[in-house]
């Protein structure tokens, strides 16, 4: 895919800027002038549509000062709507806690306050955006890196947790195999860097959510937080997730 110029840098704009609405929120109300808010280091996809859509968003949970004769709603209430925030109290129950949801443009911020618990959560959420152009249904195909064959195209789907009756959804990488040699792999984009997967075998080949029999994939191992890793992939359900193949090695040992 081929990216939209600007795009990331305007989106990474947008979260620098709620981070300092989120902070400005939590400040008024607990006081703490030192809080740190701290942004994901990648946006999220939000949309697995094509194109697909990211968004970032900011979370912070945090103790009220819990002053006397302070209302933190309506101190939420007033700061919000001073920066230009439309605020909807959703629920405000004595003995409940509140809901708050502000917007302003397609930025969104919830807030969750507590006064029985003096405290306070809030969400915000950027706008949504693509930052890159819509796949092409027929993508240039590469070369296999091991005998220089054209690869084929591999379809691998989104199967489960598909709410509100949408249909399968294709993963966001592309997936590769070869006819010659049987190599398989993907790209993150269209011309990008190809990374070879590898089929499981026994027990471990077999997906653990969907049930298909030896429908696993793992990429290459890597080390964190003193654990060898790796990236698994079911190609029937398009489920993946990161498992713990063991304890990194120390002195130049084999793993354990």
């Amino acid at each position: 895919m081929t990216k939209i110029p600007g795009a990331r840098e305007e989106l990474d704009r947008a979260a620098r800027w709620l981070r300092g609405q989120v902070r400005s929120v939590v400040v008024e109300l607990t006081g703490d002038q030192d809080l740190e808010v701290a942004l994901p280091e990648a946006p999220a996809i939000t949309s697995w549509e094509e194109p697909l859509r990211f968004s970032y968003s900011v979370h912070v949970r945090h103790a009220m000062s819990g002053e006397p004769g302070v209302d933190p709603v309506e101190g939420a209430r007033l700061v919000l709507a001073s920066a230009g925030w439309d605020v909807t109290v959703l629920r405000d129950v004595p003995g409940v806690p509140t809901n708050i949801e502000a917007r302003t443009g397609e930025f969104r911020m919830s807030l969750l306050i507590s006064q029985a618990r003096d405290s306070l959560t809030v969400t915000g959420r950027t706008p949504v955006m693509a930052l890159h152009e819509p796949r092409r249904l027929h993508p240039v195909s590469p070369e296999c890196v091991r005998c220089r064959r054209k690869l084929t195209a591999l379809q691998v789907l989104r199967r489960r947790n598909l709410w509100g009756g949408r249909k399968p959804q294709p993963r966001h990488e592309l997936w590769w195999e070869c006819s010659g040699c049987g190599w398989l792999g993907y790209q993150h984009h269209e011309g990008e860097q190809l990374h070879a997967m590898r089929r499981l075998k026994g027990s471990e080949g077999d997906c653990f959510f969907c049930g298909e029999d030896q429908s696993n994939v793992a990429g290459e191992v890597w080390e964190q937080d003193g654990e060898l890793r790796d990236w698994v992939v079911c190609l029937d359900c398009g489920t993946s997730n990161a498992r713990r193949v063991g304890h990194a090695p120390h002195d130049g040992g084999p793993p354990s």
